[in-house]
């Protein structure tokens, strides 16, 4: 007779051992978990990029592309009153606008050259800053021009332009442009839109404000943040976006013998009544019938 341990030997030598299923499903667990957080802490490397990021252009869009907007209600005796308002030409803009900075010995070609950098300083910028940057560039070069700004030093461009706003990059591109200009354009600066917004530091408002005031050219309106914003709380344009959208919507349908005019009518009545802050809608005569569309704006309107 077998002991009881002999029985049991026997048993554990015959038997197939029992491994738990569940084992393999928990390693697997394991190794799944394992390689999601190897992913997870290294993720794919970015590709490189340079450390300026360069904010492109808006493109130019020519009107006759774009469908037509009817014109505002009463617009014409909302842009009568404004003209009216206007009628002192006492405005920043009016002694100090690109077409005013020029130097009296100033060539027609320089002349151009002139009104050119007077716009590419101006953004950011007062009229009254502006002024005395290109004052200093006048004084200095003795009448400035494309030739002189090519072979300009930067740090002393810089110097003589501060404190207009980004003035260091301002010189870098006064430089370029004066290149450009000099080898391309002898020394003048291009007369056709699709040219002056290649120019680093010009844009679509800068250059149809080129072609109207130093080449006498009435092809498109120059939108500036005045006539931007004027142009909306009047409700001369629909919730555009930007100021590019404003031209193309203000182009559909103010008569084309005003695109010239409106820039420098509107910036000064901004400059001295619907400035961006502080409207001062008791002294507007549209005041009555203004839609003073002020969506979107932080204002105090003056009482």
């Amino acid at each position: 007779m077998q002991t009881r341990k002999a029985i049991k030997r026997a048993i554990s030598s015959n038997s197939t051992p029992i491994v738990p299923k569940a084992a393999p499903k928990v390693a697997k667990a394991k190794k799944i978990k394992k390689e999601l957080k190897i992913e997870i802490v290294k993720p794919q490397a970015p590709p490189e990029t340079s450390s300026t990021l360069v904010k492109p252009k808006l493109q130019v869009v020519k009107t006759e592309h774009l469908p037509s907007q009817e014109a505002p209600d009463n617009w014409e005796t909302l842009y009568r009153n404004i003209q009216e308002m206007r009628s002192k030409a006492d405005a920043p803009v009016d002694t100090m606008g690109c077409t005013e900075l020029y130097s009296g010995q100033a060539t027609p070609v320089e002349k151009r050259f002139q009104i050119l950098i007077s716009l590419l300083m101006s953004s950011q910028t007062k009229d009254e800053i502006n002024a005395g940057a290109m004052k200093r560039l006048n004084e200095h070069f003795k009448s400035f021009n494309a030739e002189k700004a090519a072979n300009a030093d930067t740090a002393l461009l810089s110097s003589l332009i501060t404190p207009v706003g980004f003035h260091k990059t301002k010189s870098k591109n006064i430089v370029k442009v004066g290149e450009i200009c000099r080898d391309q354009y002898s020394s003048d600066i291009p007369d056709t839109i699709e040219d002056l917004v290649k120019l680093p530091g010009i844009g679509p408002k800068m250059g149809y404000l080129a072609l109207s005031c130093a080449w006498g050219k009435n092809e498109g309106i120059g939108v500036d943040v005045h006539v931007h914003r004027i142009c909306q709380r009047l409700r001369f344009t629909k919730k555009p976006k930007n100021p590019e959208a404003t031209r193309n919507q203000l182009e559909s349908w103010l008569p084309k013998e005003k695109w010239q005019e409106i820039n420098k009518l509107l910036v000064g009545f901004g400059q001295q009544i619907c400035s961006a802050k502080s409207p001062n809608c008791t002294n507007c005569l549209n005041d009555p019938i203004c839609p003073k569309d002020f969506s979107g704006e932080k204002i105090s309107p003056k009482k």
